[in-house]
């Protein structure tokens, strides 16, 4: 098989993935003019709780502001709060012995983080750093388990997006080992669409904002190799390459 965006039935995944995800938004909406709800991304349970639920949560966080490049959290850090995205962008990842960077996602604006340390209490695996100025909610592990034990909807709404997030890695996982590279890269890409059509009108193009080397770096590859199948998609007129971000036609 072609490993390149060429092959029939990576052209069909892509495309057909990218429609779906665009008719879909709609369902997918915020059914809230509330300014303090955000985006009902793939990660963010705390908007989709019960209005009471979560203004008690919202009472309860307090708010702190990242600059870029600085860590919310390092490997091994003692930290065991719940974060939520209020704007910015979060990436987490872990660097090989070689000093590599190996990015497992990026957080935007609605996405939630640290569940796994508030509900273990174990020190931090990954490395979590701002890419850019960002604001986020924080809930402490104190807070959480006070506000669980009044409000039991809060310990459903993590355990579905827990769910969630188990399913990706595992479809993460088939692809890594069974897919060819162009498939997995679509994936990867659709993944993101999820997250860029929540609550927008959709004419025409989609921006994201992921550049080739973070999509390498997520996959483990090469940027040459994510480059390639690409300029490929790009000469069929699925996308457009421009700095810093990829464009879904």
């Amino acid at each position: 098989m072609d490993l390149l965006g060429s092959d029939k039935l990576t052209c069909q995944y892509w495309i057909i993935m990218a429609t779906y995800y665009k008719q879909d938004k709609e369902v997918r909406r915020k059914s809230h003019n509330d300014s303090t709800r955000l985006a009902l991304t793939v990660f963010n349970w705390i908007d989709r709780l019960p209005d009471v639920v979560r203004e008690s949560v919202m009472a309860r966080c307090s708010t702190i502001c990242l600059h870029p490049s600085e860590f919310l959290w390092s490997r091994g850090d003692n930290d065991y709060d719940l974060y939520q995205i209020i704007e910015g962008e979060l990436h987490l990842y872990t660097l090989t012995e070689e000093g590599k960077k190996l990015l497992y996602i990026t957080f935007t604006s609605g996405d939630c983080t640290g569940e796994n340390g508030m509900i273990d209490g174990e020190a931090r695996y990954h490395m979590a750093q701002a890419i850019k100025t960002t604001r986020l909610r924080r809930l402490s592990r104190a807070d959480y388990v006070e506000l669980s034990l009044i409000h039991p909807e809060l310990n459903w709404e993590l355990l579905k997006m827990m769910s969630r997030r188990s399913r990706i890695i595992y479809e993460h996982m088939d692809a890594m080992s069974l897919l060819p590279m162009s498939v997995q890269i679509a994936s990867r890409l659709c993944l993101l669409l999820d997250t860029a059509l929540v609550d927008k009108q959709v004419v025409g193009e989609v921006d994201l904002q992921v550049t080739q080397e973070d999509i390498a770096s997520m996959l483990g590859t090469t940027r040459q190799s994510v480059s390639r199948i690409l300029a490929e998609w790009q000469s069929l007129g699925i996308i457009n390459l421009r700095y810093g971000k990829i464009v879904v036609i």
